[in-house]
């Protein structure tokens, strides 16, 4: 037989209803207090350099929170989902520091700072990351510019510099703190001069990259450039890459045409003028490939098969130019 509820127990059941609205009402008008002087509690004031591999901190600023630093165990705690591409590009280390002004506005700049190990590595991970049409930042040769912050590839290091609000304070921090660890870490040197092999016309600003391993999904096939080009409405990948001798070269140039193969790609004619071409159809798509002295070079996923080869020959014309001396 069911009771009846009792009047205390109603009486209990509404006052714990009425505590709940009230707890969410204050929770959403909470939202319209921001008080940044209580958001600064816990920042500590930060020395403009510091022990072992402390990371500097602009003028102006204080610090937000302890140095982080994170190794390749770790990383994945930090980048949950990213890890595997600094590993494959020969990540060192990670560290980070959160800083803000020491006064006005109390936006949060967290700065990342990849060590990659060599300049290729770092040119690698930023280009594979850039973000299309983003402007470059003038800092160093390889940076660019989001609406909240700042990448770079600078010497061995690969920075992320980003503010929570994108406020313009905490963005001038942000640069401040990009420029000063650029200028003191250069030496980016030749990490994108093999890149700059590949045609200029055509080419989709933004688009170069270097692939530091398994290129196209290739085992072995690694530290390809490559840069996407748009060619009378249709578009194609153009690549480069060098290996340590011409037979080293031309071996790979077969080991990727015979994994096409594997996956079902058609030999159709090679293009005409380049010496040891070669073509394939692959589900509608025209992979062409060659080597010139230690260099292999070629077309990935050409929508077109003319395209394909106009941006070939201008490929095989550029590599002729740059290296005069390899016989045909």
């Amino acid at each position: 037989m069911k009771h009846p509820s009792s009047a205390i127990q109603t009486r209990v059941g509404l006052a714990i209803l009425l505590a709940l609205v009230a707890i969410g009402t204050a929770l959403f008008l909470q939202q319209y207090r921001y008080d940044p002087e209580r958001f600064r509690l816990g920042l500590v004031p930060g020395a403009p350099s510091g022990p072992g591999d402390a990371l500097a901190l602009p003028s102006g600023a204080i610090a937000a929170s302890p140095q982080e630093r994170f190794d390749a165990t770790t990383l994945s705690d930090k980048i949950d989902g990213r890890a595997d591409l600094y590993l494959a590009a020969g990540f060192q280390g990670l560290r980070c520091r959160r800083f803000a002004a020491a006064v006005g506005d109390p936006d949060v700049v967290e700065a990342c700072v990849y060590d990659l190990g060599s300049p290729q590595n770092a040119y690698s991970a930023w280009s594979q990351q850039r973000r299309a049409g983003a402007p470059d930042a003038l800092i160093g040769r390889h940076s660019y510019a989001v609406s909240n912050g700042l990448f770079v590839a600078t010497g061995r290091f690969y920075l992320e510099v980003l503010a929570a609000r994108g406020g313009t304070s905490a963005l001038a921090l942000a640069r401040s703190f990009a420029g000063a660890f650029a200028a003191a870490n250069t030496g980016d040197g030749a990490a994108a001069a093999q890149g700059e092999l590949l045609p200029v016309e055509g080419r989709v600003a933004g688009t170069e990259a270097l692939l530091a391993t398994s290129a196209f999904g290739l085992d072995g096939f690694d530290r390809v450039h490559i840069a996407r080009y748009r060619i009378q409405d249709k578009e194609a990948t153009a690549f480069v890459c060098s290996r340590g001798t011409p037979e080293e070269a031309a071996a790979l140039a077969a080991t990727w045409r015979d994994a096409l193969v594997a996956q079902g790609a058609a030999a159709v004619p090679a293009p005409a003028g380049i010496p040891g071409a070669w073509a394939l159809d692959a589900a509608g798509w025209t992979e062409i490939a060659f080597a010139r002295g230690t260099l292999v070079a070629g077309i990935h996923e050409a929508d077109s098969r003319p395209v394909a080869d106009a941006l070939a020959a201008s490929l095989w014309t550029t590599l002729q130019a740059d290296r005069p001396e390899v016989d045909p």
